[in-house]
């Protein structure tokens, strides 16, 4: 024989019934009212918490996540990227071009190939100089 003591029920002889339903409606209606008689705030927007969130301190994670970043230390900048690109003068011409590696010394090919022609004919690079600075070549005595 089951000992009675020992059963699953509770000792309530109204549980399960048209009446107990009634008067824990009643309880949670009074529960509500004494809540709202003195309710919780958000931290962050001061709304109203409803009587299902009363114990959080937040009213939704937005809220909490606001609060919580002004707390936190700023976050450091990225740095830009490194810039490869330079600005140089033609070691023929004197005009800046942009320099897209480390070595590069001339502005274009002819001033590259003019300074490769006039270590075979020294006239070739003076003819260069000419054709890209004719209006400011002295003329000769």
């Amino acid at each position: 024989m089951p000992n009675p003591n020992l059963s699953n029920r509770p000792q309530n002889k109204n549980f399960g019934t048209r009446v107990g339903r009634v008067q824990s409606v009643k309880v949670c209606k009074e529960n509500h009212s004494v809540y709202y008689a003195d309710p919780n705030y958000c931290d962050l927007c001061h709304t109203i918490l409803p009587y299902e969130k009363r114990k959080n301190k937040f009213c939704d994670s937005s809220c909490a996540a606001s609060l919580n970043n002004t707390k936190r230390p700023p976050r450091k900048k990225p740095k830009p990227p490194f810039c490869r690109v330079t600005f140089r003068r033609c070691l023929i011409c004197n005009n800046f071009f942009r320099a897209q590696r480390g070595k590069t010394k001339y502005c274009s090919d002819d001033c590259q190939q003019c300074t490769q022609k006039s270590l075979i004919d020294p006239n070739a690079l003076f003819a260069r100089i000419g054709l890209i600075f004719r209006n400011f070549i002295i003329p000769p005595l």
